[in-house]
């Protein structure tokens, strides 16, 4: 669960270079994709090319903005009778932890992993408005 502890950063705001880095860093050290790192500004997606891509699959590094009341801090991990809490487990941080380990442990072939910003925010950048 550490991999998921460390996707829970703040990516709500706008700044993504805490994910970006962790996702690249488990890439780097799990997988043999080649990365890429495609820059809009201060803002950046992360492209994983194992082989030569016949499927993409797109992950949003952003969750929305923490609202109402939480029973556990919603940037820490926590775990309560067998689920775990924290801001984006469900989406998107869970989903990450999820592709992250599936290709580190299948080694696909003919893959990209297009991990993109803004997608809860929406900004010209992204193409989300």
């Amino acid at each position: 669960m550490k991999l998921l502890k460390d996707l829970l950063v703040d990516s709500y705001s706008g700044e993504y270079s805490k994910i970006a880095k962790v996702i690249v860093q488990y890439l780097k050290k799990n997988t043999n994709a080649k990365i890429i790192l495609q820059k809009f500004g201060k803002k950046k997606n992360v492209i994983a090319i194992f082989g030569k891509p016949s499927l993409l699959i797109n992950c949003h590094m952003d969750t929305v903005v923490p609202v109402g009341k939480w029973n556990t801090n919603p940037l820490k991990l926590t775990e309560k009778n067998g689920k775990m809490y924290g801001l984006g487990t469900c989406d998107v941080k869970g989903s990450l932890y999820c592709l992250l380990k599936a290709v580190a442990n299948k080694k696909p072939k003919n893959l990209m992993l297009l991990f993109s910003f803004d997608e809860e925010t929406g900004s010209v950048e992204s193409g989300v408005t």
